[in-house]
């Protein structure tokens, strides 16, 4: 299950038309509101619009198709009848593999520790006692 598949409304692209976010920042200490407030958000937003032109649907209802073709089932909570509408209209709307691997590829999170040390050569020739050519690791690590 996902919750929040719109980021608390931020992916419907209605605070970039102008809707105040201030309300919505308030509710629940602003802790359902994603901020377009990164780079990348900006380019997830940006990503989001472009796909929906493409499918000729809403952002909103390309990010909740987008959540449910990961496999998850998105928790909506629409406050209007219009939402609900259009959150609804999102279980007909078919995204291709090239348009979710953009969706995916512009929101991924850079992997942290230990990733990051295990990729570092100088790590992992020390670790291997300097044969790190000699170990057929896997492909993903398994930490």
């Amino acid at each position: 299950m996902a919750y929040s598949p719109l980021g608390g409304g931020v992916l419907t692209g209605k605070y970039r038309q102008g809707q105040d976010s201030a309300r919505r920042n308030e509710a629940w200490a602003g802790a359902g509101f994603q901020p377009e407030n990164s780079p990348q958000r900006t380019a997830i937003i940006d990503t989001l619009i472009a796909v929906s032109a493409e499918v000729g649907v809403t952002p909103g209802e390309t990010a909740i198709a987008w959540v449910a073709a990961k496999g998850s089932l998105p928790i909506i909570g629409p406050r209007t009848l219009l939402q609900l509408e259009g959150n609804l209209a999102a279980a007909k709307v078919n995204l291709t593999p090239e348009q979710i691997g953009r969706l995916d590829d512009v929101s991924a999170l850079p992997r942290g520790y230990p990733y990051t040390v295990l990729g570092d050569p100088r790590i992992q020739d020390l670790i291997t006692g300097g044969r790190a050519d000699r170990i057929d690791a896997p492909a993903e690590p398994v930490a």
